[in-house]
C-alpha cells in the first residue's frame, strides 16, 4: 500500500494524492517451476478545485505491465485514437516459471488490466488481456534477467497490433 500528497500543506504548485495497493505472490506447484500472481490497482485525485496534471494520469501497456502490447496504449483515448491516460488503473499478472538451465527461464504469462477515466467506473469485466511466452536469462553477478518477451493481444482494438515481440532489461513485478 502507499500514497502520494503533493500541494496543500506540502507547497507546490500542483495540488493531487494518490492511493496505490499492490501485491504479489508466489507459489510453487511442482518441483521447480512456480506460480506468480501480481496485482496493482490506482487511483488518483486532484483537490481544491485543481486539476490533476497530465503527467500524473495512469497509462498501462507494454513490457512492464501489459506484455505483448505498445508501450502505455492503455487507457482512455482522444480523438485521433492516442491514449490520453486516466485517473484510475487494475492490473493483474499471471505467469508460470519453468526452470530451464542455469540463469534460463521460460515463461508463460497472462496479463489483464484497464485504465478508467474520471467519470468512469472501476469495473474488472472490461479488463483486456493478452497471453504469451517469455524467455528469461538471468545476468549472473547482477541477477537481473534479460527478457525475449512474445504476447498475443486478446482484445486488440482494430486499430492495435494483435502481437508484439518486446526485449527488454528487468523485472515486471
Amino acid at each position: 500500500l502507499g500514497a502520494e500528497y503533493a500541494g496543500g500543506i506540502a507547497g507546490g504548485d500542483n495540488h493531487f494524492f494518490k492511493w496505490i495497493g499492490e501485491a504479489a505472490h508466489y507459489e510453487p506447484l511442482w518441483r521447480n517451476i512456480i506460480l506468480a500472481l501480481h496485482g496493482q490497482i490506482n487511483y488518483a485525485d486532484s483537490y481544491f478545485g485543481h486539476k490533476l496534471p497530465i503527467f500524473e494520469y495512469y497509462r498501462l501497456g507494454g513490457e512492464r505491465s501489459i506484455r505483448g502490447t505498445e508501450f502505455n496504449s492503455f487507457g482512455p483515448f482522444d480523438q485521433r485514437l492516442e491514449t490520453i491516460g486516466g485517473n484510475k488503473s487494475l492490473l493483474m499478472n499471471t505467469e508460470i516459471i519453468i526452470p530451464l538451465a542455469g540463469p534460463l527461464k521460460f515463461v508463460f504469462f497472462m496479463d489483464m488490466g484497464d485504465v478508467y477515466g474520471r467519470d468512469e467506473e472501476f469495473d474488472p469485466r472490461t479488463m483486456r488481456k493478452t497471453v504469451g511466452a517469455e524467455l528469461r536469462f538471468f545476468i549472473p553477478s547482477f541477477w537481473v534477467p534479460i527478457r525475449f518477451i512474445w504476447g498475443y493481444n486478446l482484445d486488440a482494438y482494430e486499430f492495435e497490433k494483435q502481437s508484439d515481440f518486446q526485449f527488454t532489461i528487468g523485472n515486471i513485478f
